[in-house]
C-alpha cells in the first residue's frame, strides 16, 4: 500500500467516526432515579427493570438525572424520550429542567399524557436549552396503579440527546 492511498484510508476512516460520534444520545435505565419511599408497602418500588408505582391512590414522583458530556455547552438536548406503562387514564407528566450550576432553572419542558391506560408509550420533550456548566433533571409524576396486580404505572428508561 502507498502513502497517499493508507493517508487516503485514514482520512475516510476518521471522516465516518467523526459522523459516528455527531450525535451524543444515552438511553437510561429508570432505576438510577430518585422516588418516594414512604407508605407500607413503599409507594415506589424498584424492580431491576423499572420504578413502578404500588400506590392505587397517591401519584409518585421519580427525579432522574440526565448527564451534561460537554460541561461548558450552551446547546442543549435536542430530545429526551421517557418509555413508561400506564394503570389508568390519569395524567402521567415529565417535566424536563435545564439548570445553572447554582440550581437556577429557567428552561422547563413539561409534557402531559392523559390518555388511555397502557404500556409501551413514550412521552417525547423537543430542543431544551442550557446553561454553561449548568445541569440537566428529569421530573416524573407516575399517576396511581389499578388494584389488580397488572398492568402497574411504572417507567423503564429514558433517552437523552445532546446537541
Amino acid at each position: 500500500m502507498s502513502k497517499f492511498t493508507a493517508v487516503a484510508v485514514a482520512l475516510a476512516v476518521a471522516g465516518i467516526s467523526a459522523s459516528a460520534f455527531a450525535q451524543d444520545g444515552k438511553v437510561y435505565p429508570a432505576t438510577i432515579c430518585e422516588g418516594s419511599l414512604v407508605g407500607n408497602p413503599p409507594i415506589i418500588s424498584y424492580t431491576g427493570k423499572s420504578v413502578r408505582n404500588n400506590s392505587t391512590a397517591n401519584s409518585a414522583v421519580l427525579a432522574c438525572p440526565i448527564i451534561k458530556d460537554d460541561v461548558y455547552s450552551v446547546s442543549g438536548l435536542s430530545q429526551v424520550h421517557v418509555r413508561y406503562c400506564k394503570a389508568t387514564s390519569s395524567g402521567f407528566n415529565s417535566s424536563l429542567y435545564s439548570y445553572s450550576a447554582y440550581g437556577t432553572s429557567s428552561f422547563l419542558s413539561s409534557k402531559w399524557d392523559f390518555g388511555p391506560a397502557g404500556c409501551n408509550k413514550v412521552l417525547s420533550h423537543g430542543p431544551i436549552s442550557s446553561y454553561s456548566t449548568g445541569y440537566y433533571s428529569l421530573l416524573l409524576v407516575l399517576p396511581p396503579s389499578t388494584a389488580a396486580t397488572s398492568p402497574k404505572t411504572e417507567v423503564f428508561s429514558f433517552r437523552a440527546d445532546e446537541v
